[in-house]
């Protein structure tokens, strides 16, 4: 049957222990594709059993295959947030989601911020950033950024002189410019 539908990856059973046994019937049968098992053979099975299966409208479905489509659909989930922290000694700009165990000192967080379970934020600014569980984060400025679980992020601020009609251009790599137009 064609069909201008798309499996977008979220299911719900009814009876999951009918799930699992077709999923035990795929691997005893050794049913792969490539030397992988494929949820799909398990749910033709649940099928070819008399399993009705059926599907939901989607609203909205956002992306997260990659860096910037994650970062988008964080920014979109967090859109639809009402309230936010208060965090004694830092800044808050909404939208944010920052998990109460997260400890958080002398910083900005947001917009569109995501915060997870023991994050340590110090002397740092986070926006538009997704920082995982039990990171750290040391005097940095964060933008269009995802850390990871456990990850160590230190840096410096930079203090910088620049003279009267001076361009500078600091690059992400650590490469500077500098010229005076006069």
């Amino acid at each position: 049957m064609i069909s201008n539908l798309a499996v977008v990856g979220i299911y719900y059973f009814k009876d999951i222990e009918r799930l699992f046994a077709s999923i035990d019937y795929q691997m005893e049968h050794d049913i792969q594709q490539g030397n992988e098992f494929y949820l799909a053979a398990a749910l033709q099975h649940l099928i070819d059993d008399g399993a009705f299966l059926t599907h939901l409208p989607v609203a909205v479905w956002e992306d997260c295959g990659k860096p910037e489509a994650l970062l988008s659909t964080n920014r979109f989930l967090l859109k639809q947030r009402v309230g936010s922290p208060e965090i004694p000694g830092s800044v808050v700009i909404p939208p944010v989601v920052v998990d109460p165990t997260a400890r958080i000192r002398n910083s900005v967080i947001g917009p569109y911020a995501s915060v997870g379970a023991g994050v340590t934020i110090n002397n740092s600014i986070v926006t538009d950033s997704i920082v995982d569980e039990g990171a750290q984060i040391e005097t940095m400025l964060l933008r269009d950024s995802i850390v990871g679980r456990q990850a160590l992020v230190r840096g410096d601020f930079m203090r910088l002189n620049v003279g009267d009609s001076s361009d500078i251009v600091l690059a992400a790599n650590g490469d500077s410019q500098g010229n005076s137009r006069g």
